[in-house]
């Protein structure tokens, strides 16, 4: 990969994490952070690191001589060596801090059956035809996602002929229609990868594929977009509890546009690849260093903030809590 290009992205995901967390924090009123501009998109934040899932996912396997088994035990590995730690860690955090202030975990989900909610997480079945929430841990929905989709896309990718529709089709079954709705956001950023691969898009043309997230993203939050999105399926679906049917796909209109926009984003970035380069590699240490721990930010923020909170709120006031919490988590 473009050594410009791959800095972007580990700073994009490293952005993209932290927004997530942002969001997180000013969702809980008592922590004391509250939400406003700069922390209410931490779905949409989700939504571009599934674009960037596909991009770098078709990315890995484009050396030679990838093979089904080195793919399969790259991503498994990959994704366990953080899952696992999380899903103990969660149990533990849980704990810990609904002992100490139950309050603070209400409408958080439900607390009962952990083992049970943890192992259908640890074999990313959480989302599955139906949300099973692992306790505090909200964000661990999106993982369950892209790892389906990366058995698909191997399915699709290694496999040939009716053997490669059949599996594919088993893991999305297995997946279920929450996750598949938004598979297609997923795929453009596998198709990005491949498009004009060799035959870089015009440096002016680069240049305004890279900046119309300004614009895009300006409309989106002007005209809430994900507002509409959601309100649009009501008479669609029918029925009074239509979002909890959906799960975390129930915004999946407004995604598909941002998807687009994400896409179109990251074909431009390629194309002023060497730009990037000039500009990123000064703090590409830092840019690294921090990006190689958004993974473990973005899966465990939610379980260490809450239990940080509900053992600091007793005893700090509002006015120094929100950093508190922020910084130890």
């Amino acid at each position: 990969m473009l050594p410009g290009l791959s800095l972007y992205l580990d700073l994009i995901r490293l952005l993209a994490s932290i927004e997530v967390f942002a969001f997180h924090l000013g969702v809980f009123g008592m922590l004391g952070v509250g939400q406003s501009y700069w922390n209410a998109y931490g779905h949409e934040a989700v939504t571009i690191f599934f674009v960037m899932s596909g991009f770098v996912i078709r990315h890995a396997v484009s050396k030679p001589n990838v093979t089904l088994r080195d793919f399969s035990v790259n991503r498994i590995s990959r994704v366990y060596a953080v899952a696992l730690p999380c899903l103990i860690l969660t149990l533990l955090f849980d704990w810990l801090g609904r002992g100490a202030l139950p309050a603070l975990y209400k409408g958080v989900g439900p607390a009962g059956l952990w083992l049970e909610r943890a192992g259908i997480s640890a074999l990313m079945l959480n989302e599955n035809w139906g949300s099973t929430q692992m306790l505090s841990n909200v964000p661990y929905w999106s993982i369950s996602y892209e790892f389906w989709y990366y058995w698909i896309f191997a399915a699709l990718f290694f496999c040939t002929g009716w053997v490669r529709w059949l599996w594919a089709a088993v893991f999305a079954a297995i997946a279920g229609p929450n996750i598949m709705l938004m598979f297609p956001i997923w795929a453009m950023g596998w198709w990005a990868y491949r498009w004009r691969e060799g035959r870089p898009v015009a440096t002016w043309l680069g240049w305004l594929l890279f900046l119309q997230p300004v614009v895009v993203f300006f409309l989106y939050a002007k005209f809430h977009w994900i507002m509409w999105s959601r309100d649009l399926l009501v008479p669609i679906i029918g029925f009074h509890e239509w979002h909890v049917g959906l799960g975390f796909s129930r915004f999946f209109v407004s995604d598909l546009a941002l998807g687009v926009c994400i896409t179109a984003h990251l074909l431009g970035a390629r194309a002023i690849s060497k730009v990037l380069e000039r500009v990123l590699t000064r703090f590409g240490k830092a840019i690294r260093t921090l990006a190689g721990h958004s993974f473990t930010l973005y899966l465990l923020h939610q379980p260490a903030m809450l239990m940080i909170g509900a053992f600091a709120i007793p005893h700090i006031g509002p006015e120094y809590r929100g950093w508190l919490i922020a910084g130890l988590t």
